[in-house]
């Protein structure tokens, strides 16, 4: 649900989005997110998508195509816009300008500059009137009617009235980003401050934030104010005071990283300091190993801060035990290490992933993206150009 939050941030937002090994700033919008930039400018680069074997489960034929989200994934064929499901079976719209699906049975369509929704046999369901519009999540969606934000449900009516300011961002657990309510603004000021609505009016976290998560881990939300972050529950109580230069979004196995006098430690969901700080970075917690930097270097310690991997690794942000397998950095390659500390794939990539089902994305010295297992044996040979296993399938491209 999360990752639809970030999603849902990135169609409307100027972000660093991670491509092909390398960072690009750019303005994203429906068709850069759902479908991706153009991977060349070789007009042969087409799109299909693989199994966790290799086996193409569907040939390489499409100019543009997504992740699959569910059972669909987002596609462009002779420049009309559709969806593929997983047997191969495409539903082509070239009665739209453009359409996206995400993880629900309606999907967003443009027509002439108005966005609204359809089925999935392209049929609209919510009238196309929308200057911009977001995927559904739990029943709801925001949209941007003259200007301004609105939270409407399947039926394309609106949930608040005209008093409450809601911003883009998507329904989690019920409730949404919101910045507060117009008769209680003074006159000609705009709102700058967020919190958190429950779709039933109910004020769950008052507007009094310059940053909130949106969502609630381990039953706490991340908020910021005053160059200081804390969490507040579902009541609005600051559970964990705003006294942090920074903390980790995320509660994973109990413990959030926190940053205090320019050094970073572990604390729980009741603020007690769990691991004490004394690092130079820390991230999260993963099958009970975390990956901490002292002395420039990046080792692992268990939840007794003791170290079980020494320091002897390159900085990265990809550290993090998955599937019994760490993604590590040794003089600027990439390979991987187990639990012991002891190297089981070589660092001879330019980039790696962590593994999922049992393989791991990879790069090459020379551009080109391919597979791997955990013998580090290639699954399929490489493609021009590659990305992660979502619900059972990756998405390639090759070139004629």
């Amino acid at each position: 649900m999360k990752n639809l939050s970030i999603a849902f941030c990135l169609l409307f937002t100027t972000v660093s989005i991670w491509s092909q090994s390398q960072l690009t700033i750019f303005q994203v919008d429906h068709l850069d997110f759902m479908l991706g930039l153009s991977t060349s400018k070789d007009s042969t680069a087409r799109f299909g998508y693989i199994d966790p074997t290799g086996k193409f489960i569907i040939e390489p034929q499409y100019s543009h195509g997504s992740d699959f989200f569910e059972n669909r994934a987002n596609i462009v064929k002779d420049s009309v816009c559709g969806y593929i499901d997983k047997n191969g079976q495409e539903r082509l719209f070239p009665q739209f300008d453009q359409t996206y699906w995400y993880n629900n049975e309606l999907g967003l369509a443009l027509k002439d500059g108005k966005w609204g929704y359809i089925n999935p046999e392209g049929e609209i369901v919510i009238p196309l009137i929308y200057q911009s519009a977001g995927f559904f999540n739990e029943g709801y969606a925001a949209v941007n009617k003259d200007g301004t934000w609105l939270l409407i449900d399947a039926l394309g009516e609106p949930v608040f009235d005209n008093n409450v300011i809601l911003t883009y961002n998507p329904v989690f657990e019920s409730a949404l980003i919101f910045k507060g309510f117009q008769d209680s603004l003074p006159s000609g000021t705009k709102p700058s401050k967020l919190g958190l609505i429950h779709i039933d009016g109910t004020v769950l976290i008052q507007p009094e934030y310059t940053g909130l998560a949106g969502y609630f881990s381990q039953g706490l939300c991340w908020v910021s104010k005053n160059r200081k972050q804390g969490f507040v529950n579902n009541k609005g109580i600051e559970v964990i005071p705003l006294e942090y230069d920074e903390l980790k979004w995320d509660f994973t196995e109990g413990l959030v990283a926190a940053k205090m006098g320019g050094k970073w430690g572990f604390i729980d969901t009741a603020n007690t300091i769990v691991i004490p700080f004394e690092y130079e970075g820390a991230t999260k917690f993963s099958e009970n190993l975390a990956p901490v930097q002292k002395e420039g270097k990046i080792g692992f310690i268990n939840r007794k801060n003791e170290v079980v991997i020494p320091f002897s690794f390159d900085p990265d942000w990809r550290y993090g035990f998955q599937e019994g397998l760490s993604v590590v950095k040794i003089d600027g390659k990439f390979g991987f290490i187990n639990k012991q500390g002891n190297i089981v794939v070589e660092p001879v990539y330019k980039s790696a992933l962590n593994f999922k089902g049992g393989v791991a994305y990879v790069e090459f010295e020379d551009g080109k993206n391919g597979f791997i297992n955990k013998t580090g044996a290639l699954i399929a040979p490489p493609f021009q150009q590659c990305w992660n296993f979502r619900n059972g399938l990756a998405r390639v491209v090759v070139a004629d």
